[in-house]
């Protein structure tokens, strides 16, 4: 009897903790996307209703670089120039231009290895980009604010913002070129994009081309939650520079079937993003993250 008597109070105990930190989550996450997507202001007197032009993409990346190092982050930007794909087309138009906002927090012991988190922060144009992609840049940093409060963190952890992802991905390039240059030693690398609609409410997610050690881990934590995982293969947002480079990659995102219909248009909106869901996947990719960093074996 006192056995019963005990786990029911231990588990509405963990009920009851477990919703507090979501609506903790989701109080956050609301803020920061409301910013991102002009239904607040993100800076004095500004309104972002795109994340489109250089000048409102380089607005985001301050706030950005300014948040992480609010939650206790080293931040900086990563300022780059890059030619267009071809000669032809730097003749007539000017040379691609844009911020990365890398955020970088020390490991507890002594390592040079990094897990990398990422998400875009830009939008198409005409389109407030909440689903498409504030709400992967409301989920890293919210895992920044949960990480940082970890006692024990083996590895190295980078959250990378990425500029013109809607361009064919040329911020998430131009990092990972510069990664290679200085032979990063990297774990992992999880990108977030298009976490934030759940039409049917079964909070399930699709995750595209995990490296099998990485796909292992994602499938082991969405049994114990309860979380329905379909695998695709493919590279569909700032994943793809990084596994062309070789590194373990995974990406998840919306489930397939259940996607924005409002992607890339003035309707992806505040008001479309399913906040308990993105509260979900947080919780979801927090235990993951949380588990690798805590992990004393290489992973």
């Amino acid at each position: 009897m006192f056995r019963q008597i005990f786990f029911i109070s231990f588990f509405w105990v963990f009920l009851v903790c477990n919703a507090q930190e979501n609506n903790s989550i989701v109080s956050y996450q609301k803020k920061i996307i409301s910013k991102l997507t002009g239904k607040e202001v993100i800076d004095a007197g500004i309104y972002l209703h795109q994340r489109a032009t250089y000048k409102e993409r380089f607005i985001t990346a301050n706030y950005l670089a300014k948040e992480l190092r609010n939650l206790g982050w080293f931040s900086e930007l990563q300022n780059y120039r890059k030619s267009q794909s071809n000669y032809f087309l730097d003749l007539f138009f000017r040379p691609n231009r844009g911020n990365n906002v890398v955020g970088k927090l020390l490991a507890t012991v002594t390592t040079k290895e990094y897990i990398i988190l990422g998400a875009h922060y830009d939008s198409e144009r005409n389109s407030p980009g909440a689903v498409d992609n504030a709400s992967g840049v409301a989920l890293c940093l919210a895992l920044a604010k949960e990480l940082k409060q970890l006692e024990h963190r083996n590895y190295n952890v980078l959250i990378v913002f990425f500029d013109q992802e809607e361009d064919d991905e040329v911020g998430s390039t131009t990092y990972v070129e510069s990664i290679q240059k200085k032979i990063l030693d990297v774990n992992s690398v999880h990108i977030f994009d298009l976490i934030g609609y759940d039409s049917d409410g079964d909070f399930a997610l699709t995750l595209q081309s995990p490296t099998p050690f990485l796909e292992e881990i994602y499938r082991s934590e969405a049994e114990v939650r309860k979380i329905p995982i379909q695998i695709i293969n493919g590279a569909g947002s700032d994943n793809k520079p990084f596994m062309e480079a070789g590194y373990p990659t995974v990406h998840p995102f919306e489930e397939l079937d259940d996607r924005t219909p409002y992607y890339h248009s003035s309707k992806d909106t505040y008001e479309t993003i399913n906040f308990g869901f993105l509260a979900n996947t947080t919780q979801y990719i927090k235990s993951i993250i949380t588990k690798i960093l805590e992990n004393d074996e290489d992973v």
